[in-house]
């Protein structure tokens, strides 16, 4: 997990480095409309630092009494594109192009937006210049990086500046005059017509993104901005129009929106690891205070036990001494008892327990663990039942299968009444064999119930006949079977019994 977290930082780190290139402004936000990241332009644009801006409402960026409601991309979709006056931390009110979109998890889920903001000052400043020199026309057309074009609306085209010739791939004009603008340079012929129609209604159309093709067949994506030219009789005689060449910006763009979702679902991702991580840990803190508790009192009885024989061992009777020594025998097993199944546990968590599938028949299994268990039963006289008339051959390891059934049986037995009885069903299920081990001893209630598969929670109870358990057996019943491709479950009635059911993939 160490490692992945590391990984997802480096691919946060690269990100940021590549918007910290870009020269527009980036800005991401988060659900609240608050600012989570400006990149470097920005700050050079607007003269705040990351410190000062990052977990401000984009509302400071806003010129006063101009509120666009339009612009929040959570409310529309997919974004908003448009113009717009911002300040920046010196007052300075200053024009801005700006591109929202929105963020959404693999769900489709809104988690953000970006904005992508351009400083049109000195785009203004060359406006105002342009008007005033409009006898550089013809030198501004020749240099001019857009093309900028003249057509009729049957589809010829009349004037074309080099950069509308070099993005079509033709050599002068009077070769490219002769060329189909439907058929030659359109895509898609069909959309000439859809173009024409927009432009015709409107009497112009701006930043209309269409596919082109030029003389060698590759395919490119521009916005054109165009208008009717009418006659004297209103009728149209010409198109005018730019065509400005997106293709590579569309590529950075596409490329950004899927950097910026994956920064945003790793973040996700990582806050998530980050909860289940301390969740984890707190349940392993709780059970590792419940481990030390159970094991505190049975080594407390030892030393008292072995205190007391060694002070007065003289003065006891054997009755007293094999008492005593009963006594310690069984503290020591509970203690052993609980030490392996703490270990297994362990091991099971650090994947070092070896798991083997096999095939094998469950039924004898079961037959073999009862046989085991049929001394510990006959203590209680209780009886256990179990028959099968046919095999029921699974896949999985036989090791961690045998000590559930032996767990679960065991259980079985210590909390079943002197007399009482167990009983073992197998049967088929959509692929998978479920285990059935039902007793008709003390029960639970709902809220123990609910409980007894949780790591966090003290499970452990004396049995019917005092028998002590470990608090884990249950826990690492659950490891094993999950590992194996199954599930368990319980159900129980308190003073009626209880059902533990488990299944493992059919072989």
């Amino acid at each position: 997990m160490k490692a992945k977290l590391q990984q997802n930082k480096l691919s946060t780190e690269l990100l940021y480095h590549s918007l910290d290139s870009i020269n527009d402004c980036i800005t991401i936000t988060d659900l609240n409309d608050k600012l989570i990241y400006v990149n470097e332009t920005f700050e050079k644009v607007y003269g705040y630092s990351r410190n000062e801006i990052i977990g401000k409402n984009v509302d400071i960026l806003r010129k006063p009494n101009e509120y666009d409601p339009k612009i929040l991309a959570k409310d529309i979709y997919p974004g908003w594109k448009g113009k717009l006056y911002n300040v920046k931390k010196d007052g300075t009110i200053f024009l801005i192009e700006l591109k929202t979109n929105i963020i959404k998890d693999e769900k489709g889920n809104f988690i953000g937006a970006i904005g992508v903001a351009k400083d049109l000052t000195t785009e203004l400043e060359n406006k105002r210049k342009l008007d005033r020199v409009e006898d550089k026309y013809n030198t501004l057309f020749d240099e001019l990086k857009d093309a900028v074009f003249e057509s009729t609306p049957e589809g010829k085209m009349i004037e074309i500046n080099p950069a509308g010739l070099e993005l079509f791939g033709y050599k002068n004009n009077e070769e490219l005059s002769v060329a189909d603008i439907a058929n030659e340079l359109y895509f898609d012929p069909a959309d000439r017509d859809k173009f024409k129609s927009e432009l015709e209604k409107k009497g112009y159309v701006k930043d209309y993104e269409i596919k082109i093709k030029n003389k060698n067949k590759e395919v490119l994506t521009v916005l054109e901005t165009a208008f009717a030219v009418y006659d004297s009789e209103g009728k149209i005689e010409a198109y005018r129009g730019i065509l400005r060449d997106i293709t590579v910006e569309k590529m950075q763009k596409q490329r950004l929106e899927e950097y910026v979702n994956e920064i945003a679902n790793g973040h996700k991702k990582l806050y998530q690891s980050e909860s289940e991580l301390k969740e984890t840990n707190a349940a392993k803190d709780k059970l590792f205070a419940i481990i030390a508790h159970d094991l505190r009192s049975p080594f407390t009885s030892l030393i008292g036990l072995t205190e007391f024989m060694i002070d007065d061992i003289d003065e006891m009777e054997k009755g007293e001494i094999v008492d005593f020594a009963t006594k310690i025998s069984e503290s020591s097993k509970h203690i052993l008892n609980l030490i392996e199944n703490l270990l297994q546990w362990s091991r099971l968590q650090s994947d070092k327990i070896e798991h083997e599938k096999d095939r094998f028949d469950i039924k004898d299994m079961i037959s073999e663990v009862t046989e085991i268990l049929t001394n510990n039963a006959n203590v209680k006289n209780i009886e256990i039942k179990f028959q099968s008339d046919k095999s029921y051959y699974v896949l999985g390891d036989r090791n961690m299968i045998f000590s559930t059934i032996q767990n679960l049986i065991t259980n079985a037995i210590k909390f079943t009444h002197i007399g009482g009885q167990i009983n073992i069903y197998l049967k088929e299920i959509e692929g998978f064999i479920e285990v059935t081990i039902e007793d008709n001893g003390v029960g639970m209630d709902a809220v123990t119930l609910s409980n007894l598969f949780r790591i966090d929670v003290h499970n452990t109870t004396f049995g019917t006949n005092e028998e002590k358990g470990s608090g884990l057996g249950l826990i690492l019943c659950k490891e094993f079977v999950e590992k194996n491709g199954g599930t368990i479950r319980a159900e129980s009635e308190l003073d009626i019994g209880s059902k533990f059911i488990f299944t493992i993939p059919k072989a």
